[in-house]
């Protein structure tokens, strides 16, 4: 398994008028999501059929678990910790959960569309127990 790798962005680009940040390259983007949590709060327990996803941390963070379902034999649950200005490719089937110790915010840019009013969010989402409670 090829390991998810938590990346800190830097600057790609500096001057007098301010700082350019260069969040993913070379992939289509297909739709860009804003969520903002309380703490004590936990997202995902799930992977995606299909989909690619890149969480980019704005304020606050959170423990990360995963476990690549890839391959015929899963590989065992892992942590990362994701902090601001923090990004992380998360490919298909590799199930994810989120777990927020303190308010957080985050934009996650995604490859494929999710509908207008999200009604295609849950399309290519499966739901699985056991990274976190």
């Amino acid at each position: 398994m090829q390991e998810l790798t938590v990346q800190s962005v830097a600057p790609a680009h500096e001057d007098a008028r301010g700082t350019v940040y260069n969040l993913i390259d070379d992939t289509e983007v297909r739709n860009v999501l804003y969520v903002e949590s309380d703490s004590g709060t936990n997202w995902g327990n799930h992977y995606h059929k299909s989909r690619t996803q890149y969480p980019y941390i704005l304020q606050g963070g959170f423990t990360l678990y995963y476990q690549d379902l890839r391959h015929e034999r899963s590989t065992p649950i892992k942590t990362a910790q994701m902090n601001v200005g923090d990004v992380i490719k998360i490919p298909p089937r590799v199930a994810h959960a989120f777990e927020l110790d303190h308010p957080t915010e985050f934009i996650e840019i995604v490859n494929e569309p999710l509908g207008e009013n999200g009604d295609r969010y849950d399309q290519d989402t499966v739901e699985i127990d056991g990274l976190i409670d």
